[in-house]
């Protein structure tokens, strides 16, 4: 069965998690991004992913990567259900290690008008792009 035919009951859906502002949450995203990254390659369905990247506050945007602070996490992804995303999200490193600000993340169906990729693929700078 093609991957096209298993996502025909499935909504696209847009997540925005901003991060919280205190000082210490740039430390906490660094502690979490090695098992962030661990489950969205192990355990989020792979049918999910479609687009990911992190929110660059304006004053970082011009320095190198290496110097480069995010203040957030962008995903669009295939899923069945509002609450599937959602739970999606909960179980989280980010969520679950408080980098995530719980009462500033935006989840909802999104009407795409352009073509998305099958599968995400995760190329992080400096690694070698995740199958």
């Amino acid at each position: 069965m093609s991957t096209t035919s298993m996502n025909t009951n499935k909504q696209t859906y847009i997540v925005w998690a901003r991060d919280y502002t205190d000082p210490e949450c740039w430390s906490r995203r660094q502690a979490a991004t090695p098992e962030h990254i661990h489950d969205v390659t192990t355990k989020w369905d792979p049918d999910f992913l479609k687009v990911a990247g992190a929110t660059v506050p304006e004053q970082y945007t011009k320095l190198p990567m290496a110097e480069q602070h995010w203040d957030g996490t962008v995903v669009i992804g295939k899923a069945e259900s509002l609450d599937a995303v959602w739970k999606l999200v909960k179980s989280d490193a980010y969520y679950r290690n408080n980098v995530w600000d719980k009462d500033n993340i935006t989840v909802m169906e999104l009407f795409v008008v352009t073509a998305l990729p099958e599968r995400g693929v995760l190329a992080l700078p400096g690694t070698a792009p995740a199958a």
